[in-house]
């Protein structure tokens, strides 16, 4: 019942035994908010804690803390995540919220606005901290754009827009590719325009071949008409 559960809950907060453990996290940028989502599991792509209790979360202008305990096949968890930020915010206007089992989204303000963070944590990141593609790569043009700032080379910065999209697709959410997918398809059209080349070449060889068959053939018919002529002009 549920009452049951409550009293079990209780009993395993007494409990001063615990594992501790950095929950799966990712993030992303815009140039006017971070988008972190975490889940309490033990790693990224798991599902999150179906109980998880006692959520914690403290947002300050330069950090974010949240801590959460789960029970995980009858061990007790302890979710912490503590950052110091690279960049500020303003807490008040940041906010969180409960999204599937086990799992929250943030949603942190900047301030300054706009504004490019070279990365989240001013000190090292935490175990199972990874940059949020999907998000990031919504947010990637404007990234690559902005230049109000003294650096280049931002967390994600190696992930470059596709030039061969038309300019009107030229926004800030267009699709990505990575500079190895770019070298790739380099490659390939190096190798067909190659191909293109060879059988253009072929194709020329063939006509002027033709060409030379059919000049030798009408000088054949025309040295033929001109000794039938002086064959009728002798007779």
């Amino acid at each position: 019942s549920k009452h049951m559960d409550e009293l079990e809950k209780l009993g395993m907060r007494q409990k001063t035994h615990y594992l501790e453990r950095s929950p799966p996290t990712k993030w992303a940028q815009s140039l006017d908010e971070i988008e972190i989502e975490v889940k309490f599991s033990l790693r990224h792509g798991v599902p999150g804690c179906i109980n998880a209790y006692d959520l914690n979360i403290n947002m300050t202008r330069d950090s974010l803390y949240l801590s959460a305990f789960c029970i995980e096949g009858g061990i007790k968890m302890k979710y912490v995540l503590d950052i110091k930020l690279w960049g500020t915010i303003d807490p008040e206007e940041s906010e969180w919220e409960k999204l599937g089992v086990g799992e929250i989204s943030i949603t942190l303000a900047k301030d300054p606005t706009p504004a490019r963070w070279l990365t989240l944590c001013l000190d090292e990141k935490p175990d199972n901290l990874v940059l949020w593609f999907e998000k990031h790569q919504m947010h990637a043009y404007r990234l690559e754009e902005f230049e109000d700032d003294e650096f280049d080379e931002y967390e994600g910065w190696d992930i470059e827009n596709d030039e061969d999209d038309e300019e009107e697709d030229r926004m800030w959410n267009r699709p990505i590719v990575r500079k190895s997918q770019k070298a790739k398809k380099l490659k390939a059209e190096v190798k067909e325009e190659k191909k293109t080349k060879t059988k253009t070449k072929k194709k020329a060889s063939k006509k002027n071949k033709k060409s030379k068959k059919s000049k030798k053939s009408n000088k054949s018919k025309k040295s033929k008409k001109t000794k039938k002529t002086k064959k009728l002009k002798k007779k």
